[in-house]
């Protein structure tokens, strides 16, 4: 969990709260650290990685469920793994963003395991 420099996400990991790796694929013809910037603005749990990850258009995440609940109106939940253990599932996808970020985003999706989960059962609210 190296670069959690978030409290709230600190606080999260601290406390075995598990989190949600996610990527982010950015429009065409944007400047993409300039809109990792203004997403790691949205929230102190919320943390966008300046990297690339694949594609300059894309970029890895981590949040709290909470995080994606309130800034976007994704909806997930616990759910068994088959492997064993418990990730993440979607319910409702994200379905909104902030007025200044619309149309800059063309997908968000889930990463399975991700690496800041440990496959606990429980959920947070």
């Amino acid at each position: 969990m190296a670069g959690l420099d978030k409290p709230a996400l600190r606080g999260a990991a601290e406390r075995g709260e598990p989190l949600v790796d996610i990527t982010i694929s950015f429009a065409d013809g944007f400047d993409y650290a300039d809109l990792t910037r203004r997403l790691n603005r949205l929230a102190d749990d919320i943390l966008v990685h300046d990297l690339p990850h694949y594609t300059p258009s894309c970029r890895l995440a981590v949040a709290t469920k909470a995080a994606l609940g309130r800034e976007s109106g994704w909806v997930i939940r616990r759910a068994p793994c088959p492997a064993g253990g418990y990730w993440w599932e979607e319910v409702v996808e994200p379905s909104r963003l902030p007025t200044d970020l619309r149309g800059c985003i063309v997908g968000m999706g889930l990463t399975q395991p991700g690496g800041d989960d440990d496959g606990q059962p429980y959920e947070w609210r």
